[in-house]
């Protein structure tokens, strides 16, 4: 496979998604989605993955500010140093309202390693996204995980030059793995006055509200995001 390849050999480059055609619009719409969430990398360049196109991607988009890592590193300290949930209600509102009471998170592009580009959510119930066998439904919303079948969460972010990748496991009960992945691009604001300065990863808040969650010491104070 590609990501095989010696690094010398390599050449970064976006990854190669399909999806379901709309109309100019949307379709001009998801481009810069793409453009916007994934970076090019030299791991994944030119893999090939279908992405989810759902009605809802631009609420998701809307909703999903581009933290820096600094701004994401105060989120994960908060939930973890306060033993605190966030609650997202502004997107369970506009998005999720049929299908959970409180959203606690949303990575609003990630991809499943082999299986799928999309949005991924969690609440008090587990996680929700997209189920890749259903991919003639893109509005589809489904329960992927819930917290009593996850073993373990471990996170990482492999840093490069001028793109960064982080990478979230998920190890179920029953011996299953989940891999999910985000390419960070460098963070505009920041990276001229600080060296590899990336885009914070939406990805590293699941894995610290599945530390405080897995420890049950959850009280009933959330943080609201706006």
């Amino acid at each position: 496979m590609y990501k095989d390849l010696p690094k010398k050999e390599k050449k970064k480059g976006p990854m190669a998604l399909s999806h379901k055609n709309k109309t100019e619009q949307e379709n001009k719409s998801l481009r810069n989605f793409i453009v916007k969430w994934m970076a090019e990398t030299e791991d994944f360049a030119y893999t090939v993955s279908r992405i989810q196109f759902p009605s809802f991607l631009k609420a998701i988009d809307d909703a999903c500010p581009q933290f820096t890592d600094d701004e994401m590193n105060f989120i994960n300290h908060q939930i973890n140093y306060e033993k605190c949930i966030p609650s997202l209600s502004y997107i369970q509102e506009s998005v999720f309202s049929n299908d959970t009471k409180q959203v606690w998170w949303v990575a609003p592009c990630v991809y499943w390693g082999g299986k799928l580009v999309s949005w991924v959510m969690v609440d008090k119930n587990g996680f929700y996204a997209p189920h890749p066998e259903n991919w003639d439904e893109q509005d589809d919303i489904s329960a992927i995980f819930s917290w009593e079948m996850i073993e373990n969460i471990s996170f990482e972010i492999e840093e490069f030059e001028d793109h960064a990748i982080a990478i979230l496991n998920i190890e179920a009960t029953n011996g299953q793995e989940l891999t999910l992945y985000e390419f960070l691009s460098q963070n505009k604001e920041t990276s001229s006055a600080k060296n590899n300065s990336f885009r914070g990863s939406y990805l590293s808040v699941f894995k610290s509200i599945f530390d405080v969650n897995y420890k049950n010491i959850f009280f009933p104070l959330c943080i609201d995001f706006l």
